[in-house]
């Protein structure tokens, strides 16, 4: 463009005398020039722009897959209307995207190395002595990976952005995972001491040997209320678990027969009462056993009360 500037100059100072006609035909010449070369100009524009747009798309997706909006670069589509001033706004309007488009990238990381370093703090904490082999294996690794991570400076900025957002994701996979194992382990030892308070409490523990009894209150009583870990007490928990439902089977199952016995034999005496008093207690016995059903052991109270009532009908235990 800076070519035409001395005949476009010489244009304008034309002296009074000259040719209309080359005057006309040279103003022609040049705004044909000029549009040629405004076509060419913007053209080179949005291809250069159209490349900076491929060129910066890695840093475009690593960022929104990190949940942030950088939003759409700038385009400038080559047609009618576009002239100097558009193809030079593009240009710019690019760049300044760009330059916003690396702060944000800056930002990305100094957040994701923030969370690196809490991740490997937590990391650190673990007592791996007390955890499973393979728990101290993906501990160990992920570590390893994460420090590597943090300190990486080979490839570009979005490959580093990449690669520690993976290995953060792989981290809280990881750590949630034992977090909600302590918390169901947690819920598991309180539901075990629960149910064996309950089992003593009802008398059920009564129709159960009283070696496995002891040995259930053992497992239990023997869980820490905070162990170093809580994968390590995993085992404990599942033998806690698998004998006390079988000494609560066995105990419904042994109660359950001898209330039987005792109604079956209260309903015996009722048939051949004398006392008025004992027919009445008897029949309010029966209708309370009645009431809790089939589906439910009733308590220990009432199981009692009909043996008082019907002692002959003796009582098998353990």
């Amino acid at each position: 463009v800076i070519d035409l500037e001395p005949r476009i100059a010489a244009l304008a100072a034309a002296e009074p005398g000259a040719s209309l006609d080359d005057l006309h035909h040279e103003a022609e010449a040049l705004e044909l020039e000029l549009a040629a070369r405004e076509k060419e100009f913007t053209a080179r524009c949005a291809a250069w722009v159209a490349e900076r747009r491929l060129a910066v798309r890695g840093a475009v997706e690593v960022l929104r897959l990190l949940g942030r909006n950088p939003g759409e670069p700038p385009e400038l589509a080559v047609g009618s209307g576009q002239g100097f001033a558009e193809g030079a706004g593009a240009v710019a309007g690019m760049r300044q995207w760009e330059t916003a488009l690396a702060q944000q990238m800056d930002a990305a990381w100094q957040d994701l190395a923030a969370r690196g370093s809490r991740a490997e703090g937590e990391l650190v904490s673990l007592p791996l002595s007390a955890m499973r082999r393979e728990e101290r294996e993906t501990a160990t690794d992920l570590e390893s990976r994460l420090d590597a991570a943090l300190g990486s400076t080979a490839g570009g900025p979005e490959e580093r952005l990449r690669a520690l957002f993976e290995i953060l994701e792989s981290c809280d996979t990881f750590l949630v995972k034992l977090s909600e194992e302590e918390r169901s382990a947690r819920e598991r030892a309180a539901a075990l001491r629960l149910r064996l308070r309950e089992l003593n409490e009802s008398g059920l523990d009564r129709f159960c040997p009283q070696d496995l009894v002891l040995r259930a209150s053992a497992l239990v009583h023997g869980i820490p209320d905070e162990p170093r870990h809580w994968g390590s007490v995993a085992g404990q928990l599942a033998a806690a678990e698998d004998l006390l439902q079988n000494l609560e089977d066995h105990a419904r199952r042994r109660a359950a027969a001898d209330l039987d016995r005792g109604i079956s034999a209260l309903e015996r005496r009722l048939q051949t009462a004398l006392d008025p008093a004992f027919a009445g207690r008897a029949r309010g016995l029966l209708s309370q056993v009645e009431a809790w059903g089939h589906d439910r052991i009733a308590p220990a109270l009432l199981r009692i009360r009909v043996r008082m009532l019907a002692p002959e009908a003796g009582g098998s235990e353990r």
